[in-house]
C-alpha cells in the first residue's frame, strides 16, 4: 500500500512529549498575569494543538492574550529542551521512511523556531525536508495553509500525502486539505475519543506506520 510520496507529522503528542515543558510555560504566564488558576498536566494536554494565542484568549481574554504568549515563550525557552522527550519508535520510524525515499516534514502549531530546535536536539532535522510552525507566515491548523504550502513546495497532489497527528484539529485540517490522516493515540486523545472524527486509521504507536511502507 505504498501509495504515499510524503508523510507530514504533527509534533506534540505525535513525535515528542513536551507536555511538562508546556505546563511550565502556561503556569508561569498565568502567575505573571496575576491569575490564581494553574493548569494540571491533563488540562494542558487538552489545550495543546490549537495555538497559544487562542488558548490564552480563552484563559485571560483577548486584551492580555498576546502578553500571555510572551510570558509563556520566555519560560518555555528556559525549559523546553530539558523537559521534552522523544516518543517511542520515532527515531526508528523517521530514519526508516527516509531510507525508503519518502519525503518527510513536520507541520505543527508549535512555534516554528522551538520545533526546529527540538528536532535538532533529537537529531531528526536532517531527515526532514521542512518544518513549518507558528510564526513562519502561515495560518495555524485547522487552516490548510501549511499543508498547501508544502504540497506546492514539493509539487505534490493531496493524494500523495499522508499526515500523522494526534487530535481532532489534525483530522479536520486534513479533511479540508484532502490529504489522508492517521491518528495516533500517543498524545492528547484516546482511541475512543478519536474514532468519532473518522481518521483513515488509528494507530497506538508510530511503528505501526511502517506496515504501509514495507
Amino acid at each position: 500500500m505504498n501509495r504515499f510520496k510524503a508523510v507530514y507529522f504533527d509534533l506534540d503528542g505525535t513525535l515528542i512529549d513536551s507536555f511538562t515543558a508546556i505546563q511550565s510555560g502556561y503556569n508561569f504566564a498565568l502567575s505573571q498575569l496575576n491569575e490564581t488558576i494553574r493548569l494540571s498536566l491533563d488540562q494542558v494536554k487538552k489545550r495543546v494543538g490549537g495555538g497559544l494565542k487562542e488558548s490564552f484568549f480563552d484563559l485571560v481574554g483577548e486584551e492580555r492574550s498576546e502578553q500571555g504568549v510572551v510570558h509563556f515563550r520566555s519560560k518555555y525557552k528556559e525549559v523546553y529542551l530539558k523537559e521534552t522527550y522523544l516518543l517511542p519508535y520515532v527515531f526508528h520510524v523517521v530514519t526508516s521512511l527516509s531510507r525508503k525515499g519518502v519525503n518527510l516534514a513536520v507541520i505543527s502549531n508549535k512555534y516554528g523556531d522551538f520545533s526546529r530546535d527540538i528536532l535538532t536536539e533529537f537529531k531528526l532535522l536532517p531527515y526532514l525536508s521542512a518544518v513549518v510552525g507558528d510564526g513562519d507566515g502561515y495560518p495555524l491548523k485547522p487552516h490548510t495553509g501549511m499543508i498547501d504550502h508544502l504540497n506546492r513546495k514539493f509539487n505534490l497532489l493531496p493524494g500523495d500525502v499522508l499526515y500523522i497527528g494526534d487530535g481532532p484539529i489534525d483530522i479536520e485540517c486534513c479533511r479540508r486539505a484532502g490529504v489522508s490522516i492517521y491518528a495516533v493515540t500517543t498524545g492528547n486523545y484516546t482511541r475512543d475519543e478519536l474514532f468519532p472524527h473518522h481518521p483513515e486509521r488509528i494507530i497506538d504507536t508510530l511503528e505501526e506506520l511502517l506496515s504501509d511502507f514495507s
